[in-house]
C-alpha cells in the first residue's frame, strides 16, 4: 500500500515522498503557502459545484482560493427571459466588479449573420433573446499581479440559426481575485441552463 511521508527540516521547508511501484518520486516544497501538482500522480485542478439556473439574475462562484492562476467557466444550455448580452464577472473581496473590462465578442451563424459586440461591465457572450441557448466555454488567466485576461468560444441556437462565438478580454482588478458571477447586462432572469468553474 503507498504511503505519502512529509518531512520538515531545519530550513522550514517540507520534503514530500511519493512511492511509486520502482523508487519514489521526492518533492521539495518551499515553506509558505502554495499548492502542488505530482504529474501522474495527482492534479491540483478543483472542480466548482455545477448549478442548474432557472431563476434569479445572477448567480456567484465564491471562495476562489489566493493561488489560482487560471479559471474556466463553462455554460450548458444557458437562458434568460431578455435580450442582454451574458456577462461574466469577476470579483475581490470588496463584491463584484462591474466595470473597468475591455471585453469584445463577434459571432458568425449558418445563415452567414454575423455581428460583434463589446462591454466594459464585463467579460460579454452575444445574446439575441429569449429563444437563444447558450453554450460556452471560458478560460481566464492571470497575467501578473491582479491582471487577468479572458478568451472564450461557444455557440447558441435560436430555433433558426446557429451561431459560433469568438470573444476576448481583460480586467486589472484592484485586489486579489475571490470570486466569479454570470450574469447580464440589464439583469435579465435565467430560466434555464447549468453552469460551472474550474481552477487551478
Amino acid at each position: 500500500m503507498s504511503s505519502i511521508v512529509l518531512n520538515g527540516d531545519t530550513s522550514g521547508s517540507v520534503q514530500l515522498t511519493v512511492p511509486a511501484v520502482a523508487g519514489s518520486s521526492v518533492i521539495t516544497v518551499p515553506s509558505g503557502t502554495g499548492t502542488i501538482a505530482v504529474q501522474g500522480v495527482s492534479t491540483n485542478i478543483v472542480s466548482g459545484s455545477a448549478q442548474t439556473l432557472t431563476s434569479g439574475t445572477s448567480y456567484t462562484f465564491t471562495g476562489i482560493p489566493s493561488y489560482v492562476k487560471r479559471i474556466t467557466f463553462v455554460c450548458n444550455g444557458l437562458k434568460t427571459n431578455g435580450t442582454s448580452l451574458f456577462l461574466v464577472q469577476l470579483g475581490t473581496s470588496s463584491g463584484i466588479v462591474s466595470s473597468g473590462y475591455l471585453g469584445y465578442f463577434a459571432y458568425l451563424s449558418t445563415t452567414s449573420n454575423a455581428g460583434s459586440g463589446s462591454s466594459s461591465a464585463g467579460f460579454p457572450f452575444q445574446h439575441g433573446g429569449s429563444s437563444d441557448t447558450l453554450y460556452c466555454n471560458m478560460t481566464i488567466m492571470n497575467i501578473s499581479g491582479n491582471n487577468w485576461l479572458s478568451t472564450h468560444s461557444g455557440g447558441f441556437f435560436n430555433g433558426s440559426s446557429n451561431f459560433g462565438i469568438n470573444g476576448g478580454g481583460s480586467i486589472a482588478l484592484s485586489s486579489v481575485l475571490t470570486s466569479l458571477t454570470i450574469t447580464s447586462s440589464s439583469a435579465d432572469t435565467f430560466t434555464a441552463g447549468t453552469v460551472n468553474i474550474f481552477y487551478e
